[in-house]
């Protein structure tokens, strides 16, 4: 009896999902890995910080272009 009712509660409930939790999981790794990385990179603070800052303007000008370049298009 005990294993018709287990049976009938897994049929009932579905599986339980893990991808949000694998996902967070693994952008908390990606994360740790690259503060490791800047933190114990040979570059000195003041280069890292300006790669960083460069990198970050670099990736704002492209999403600027992008979404200008698609505004354009949904104009026109």
């Amino acid at each position: 009896m005990d294993d018709l009712a287990s049976r009938s509660h897994q049929a009932i409930r579905s599986p339980e999902n893990y991808v949000l939790r694998d996902i967070l999981t693994f952008a908390a790794g990606v994360s740790l890995g690259l503060g490791a990385g800047i933190l114990f990179a040979p570059a000195s603070g003041q280069e890292t910080r300006n790669s960083i800052a460069d990198k970050v303007q670099g990736m704002g000008t492209n999403v600027r272009e992008r979404f200008s370049t698609e505004a354009e298009r949904a104009a026109s």
